[in-house]
């Protein structure tokens, strides 16, 4: 039995603990910037060897989906990749295929050994491929390139091929990302937080510039950081008839009501909000003639 055991344990310390591997992309911050990145799960001793997955975007408008920041780690295109026995010369190859604005296809693998001179350490269990802007809001998905990477192996290849993974060992997470200027979770100058019903308004009124602004909540409705006569001209403007004035609209309940006024005469006599900066007339994602 003694003996049993001790083989046991031999064998579970020789075979690592097997979890699993995530690749998703992620919108950075409020910016246009995606950032596609692996993690693998806590636990887990294994590390990938290379990717084959395909980024797709939907493009209501056009994209710049240039990718940049690509991984050290993962330096060498085996699609593409040459070395030229008579010259020496290598070349790693082009880790992107097939780029255009509907998205791109990635072959990104690492080679390593501790007497590389230039690579001498595996890759990280975690880290970043790559990051690609766009232009538009847009849903970027993930999927694999089973020619490239193989039938089973869900876009990713491991390093140690001596063991079988499990299907579902690989998630690919795809995302959304938003552009535009006024978004549900925004958190505004008045520390409100928007939700889908004022979203859903401001796209039913054409995506107004103005409620973008700073100010906004205060009475601005032209983006200069201050209350003057053309904001209260505005103010005037949708009290008698809101769909020519909506951009007095501070609270984006859908009418101009006595609460805006109030917010008018507060931001004519105390200002805007600290930290208020005049934006440029066309933020991401807006109409600047919406409320024309």
């Amino acid at each position: 039995m003694k003996r049993i055991i001790g083989a046991l344990t031999i064998l579970l310390l020789a075979v690592p603990a097997m979890a699993g591997i995530t690749v998703e992309c992620s919108q950075v911050d409020d910016t246009n910037v995606v950032e596609l990145s692996y993690t693998m799960d806590g636990g887990d001793a294994n590390l990938p060897r290379a990717f084959a997955i395909d980024v797709s975007i939907t493009v209501p408008n056009a994209n710049n989906v240039a990718p940049y920041d690509l991984s050290d780690d993962f330096y060498v295109a085996p699609g593409s990749y040459n070395y030229n026995p008579g010259t020496g010369a290598v070349n790693w190859g082009n880790p992107i295929v097939s780029a255009d604005a509907n998205g791109f296809t990635i072959e990104m693998g690492s080679l390593w050994a501790t007497n590389d001179p230039c690579h001498t350490g595996a890759p990280a269990s975690s880290g970043v491929l790559l990051r690609f802007t766009v232009d538009n809001g847009c849903d970027v998905t993930l999927e694999e390139n089973a020619a490239r990477a193989g039938v089973d192996s869900n876009g990713v290849v491991m390093e140690n091929t001596a063991l079988s993974y499990p299907a579902g060992y690989v998630t690919l997470v795809g995302c959304a990302v938003v552009t535009d200027c006024f978004r549900v979770g925004w958190v505004d100058s008045v520390g409100h937080t928007v939700t889908q019903a004022e979203y859903d308004r401001w796209v039913g009124l054409g995506k107004p510039c103005c409620w973008c602004y700073d100010c906004h909540p205060k009475g601005d409705t032209d983006g200069g950081c201050t209350v003057n006569p053309d904001d209260v001209t505005e103010a005037a403007a949708g009290w008698m008839n809101y769909a020519n004035g909506y951009c007095a609209d501070t609270d984006y309940g859908g009418t101009v009501n006595p609460d805006d006024i109030t917010a008018f005469a507060d931001g004519w006599i105390n200002g805007c909000p600290g930290g208020c900066t005049a934006v440029p007339p066309e933020p991401d994602g807006c109409d600047p003639d919406a409320n024309s």
